[in-house]
């Protein structure tokens, strides 16, 4: 089976292009790297990095290299939030500099959670809670990861009952003195829409983006499909509402999306896709679960100071998954 890496290939945010782009650094086959890692095969390419499978020929195990596009010897941002990650579980095994651009070395990991063909709920129950739980521990280390999708949520083995996300090239840390939440990359379908309306609270974008990963799971295509933040946040008002007069007035931007009327707000663009609600799409997919469905409808709401990883963990759903002997909850230590 392919192998995956403990990184995924970021475009840069709504179409920027941020310097490190430019600064793409090859590296031939069975090269040597720090006189210990033997280059085997290019393995994946981003924005902020290419990743190499590499040998470790002192240990005989194959590692993820990542080899940073920026040109600076300097620790990288990415380095420290995985260092600080590392005392929940270990993300990087190594790290250090060529040819003027640091590398990172972390575990081989499998393919992405959409390399596995249909999942059943109790498999989809599974990754669902091992993505709360990690959150989790994020959130304990004040960390937002930011680019929650897919393609960053990697089985740990070819057993494809563990799985890790990945991917903190876009990261922020309140811990780092030098951490800009402006630095967040979020991808456009999994993006919260307080990230779209460029607010200062964004401590709860990640929730949002596992919820519309787990339905995009459930049912087998992306929630929001649009091309532009403007059509995907007219796809949200469809699935969930409007939001509330209260939360425009929180949102900068907001009139690039939004007009008030009668104390009533309207989408700036009259759409006439048809409106159907969250939870009825849930329910039709998956009639086992209604606790999971309506965990996500509670993720996916507007005002993110209700949307916490506090607030989740006290919801019935978790309660029932304790008691549910075909849910794999194993999660990592």
């Amino acid at each position: 089976m392919r192998k995956n890496y403990e990184y995924s290939a970021t475009k840069c945010s709504g179409g920027t292009i941020y310097p490190q782009c430019y600064h793409e650094i090859i590296i031939d086959q069975n090269k040597l790297i720090a006189d210990r890692y033997q280059i085997q095969k290019l393995i994946g390419k981003g924005a902020f990095g290419n990743v190499y499978q590499v040998l470790d020929i002192n240990k005989k195990l194959q590692f993820a290299m990542k080899i940073l596009k920026i040109k600076s010897e300097k620790e990288s941002q990415e380095e420290k939030i995985n260092r600080i990650l590392n005392n929940q579980f270990q993300y990087i095994y190594d790290s250090g500099v060529y040819q003027g651009h640091r590398f990172i070395v972390s575990r081989l990991l499998d393919t992405d959670i959409n390399q596995q063909s249909k999942l059943t709920i109790s498999q989809i129950n599974s990754i669902f809670i091992q993505l709360i739980t990690q959150l989790k521990q994020y959130n304990d280390c004040k960390v937002i990861h930011g680019d929650i999708k897919p393609q960053n949520i990697l089985y740990t083995s070819d057993q494809h009952d563990q799985v890790q996300i990945i991917d903190f090239g876009s990261s922020y840390c309140s811990q780092i003195l030098d951490s800009q939440k402006e630095q967040i990359a979020s991808s456009l379908h999994y993006r919260a829409p307080e990230y779209i309306f460029k607010s200062q609270n964004i401590s709860s974008i990640d929730i949002w983006s596992v919820a519309v990963t787990t339905i995009e799971l459930l049912l087998q295509q992306k929630l929001f499909k649009g091309n532009t933040e403007q059509q995907v946040i007219e796809q949200i008002c469809h699935l969930i509402g409007n939001p509330s007069i209260n939360m425009i007035y929180d949102m900068p931007q907001y009139a690039q999306f939004f007009t008030i009327l009668n104390n009533k707000v309207y989408l700036q663009r009259n759409n006439t896709s048809e409106v159907k609600s969250l939870k009825s799409i849930l329910n039709q997919v998956n009639v086992q679960n209604v606790l999971l469905n309506d965990i996500l409808c509670s993720m996916l709401i507007w005002d993110p100071k209700d949307r916490t990883i506090q607030k989740l963990l006290t919801h019935p759903y978790f309660k029932q998954v304790k008691n549910d002997t075909s849910i794999n909850i194993q999660m990592k230590k």
